[in-house]
């Protein structure tokens, strides 16, 4: 009896361990990534499988592999170089972590108040091109994003709101 009990709790242990390091892996692969395409040096948007890396986490290394990109369906049998790009900073290329960044160094360019963060959900800052045109980040394609970040102004919510509504 006490043998089975130990089995058990040895078994726990393992699979708990197994399971954080799947958790681990799902959470920092996840998510779509703004890169330059070894193969033609243009921005590509690429999305790695991330059940696919935590299951293989869980069962020792890693393997990543691109989910979708946006070169695909042209060019969907690629070499994938970019996973190890991807693998050697996973973090760096996340949408997510590109517009924290251009917000942490831009400021509203109507009431010049600071976008020292990027707000997920309703409150984010907004985008204005040269013809005054105001939009969100997130109707611009990904592999376009950093292109769009250098040509056009953040604007904030507070402004966002009292250019577009009008009473």
């Amino acid at each position: 009896m006490v043998m089975y009990l130990v089995v058990a709790l040895l078994a726990g242990v393992v699979l708990g361990f197994g399971l954080r390091r799947g958790g681990r892996a799902f959470r920092t692969f996840r998510g779509m990534r703004v890169l330059t395409c070894p193969e033609n040096r243009k921005p590509a948007a690429v999305e790695l499988g991330a059940w696919h890396v935590a299951l293989t986490a869980i069962l020792g290394r890693p393997v990543a592999q691109v989910r979708d990109c946006s070169r695909w369906p042209e060019r969907r049998h690629c070499d994938q170089a970019c996973v190890r790009e991807i693998l050697g900073a996973p973090k760096a290329a996340l949408v997510q972590t590109i517009l924290a960044s251009w917000c942490h160094y831009n400021a509203c360019v109507c009431c010049g108040a600071p976008l020292a963060t990027m707000h997920v959900g309703p409150h984010q800052p907004h985008l204005i091109n040269r013809e005054f045109r105001i939009f969100e980040w997130k109707e611009v394609p990904p592999q376009d994003l950093p292109q769009t970040l250098r040509s056009c102004e953040p604007v904030c919510e507070t402004c966002l709101v009292s250019e577009t509504h009008t009473w």
